[in-house]
């Protein structure tokens, strides 16, 4: 590996909290161009590992949120080339 391309590898991290006035259960649709990891509340909620092009539709899941405030943490593993990811939450009966 060459130094110029080992310098394109990284890893990133993104953390915010939610509000919600009441529990929910809410679609959580991620998607990155690369290895990543949702972790909601401190519990894992979505996983996707290897290289990858970005698909918005790459995954849902339903996840509980609790009263109050949540955690968000989202952790991306970047090959090569420009980083791409999204977070997504909406009511699953949308």
């Amino acid at each position: 590996m060459s130094a110029l391309r080992a310098y394109w590898f990284a890893t990133y991290y993104a953390y915010t909290e939610v509000y919600f006035e009441e529990e929910a259960d809410m679609l959580l649709a991620i998607a990155s161009d690369d290895a990543a990891k949702v972790w909601i509340n401190d519990t894992l909620a979505r996983q996707d590992t290897g290289l990858s092009a970005w698909r918005l539709d790459e995954g849902f899941r339903k996840v509980f949120f609790k009263q109050g405030f949540n955690t968000v943490l989202v952790r991306i593993e970047q090959g090569p080339g420009v980083c791409h990811w999204s977070v997504l939450l909406c009511p699953p009966d949308l």
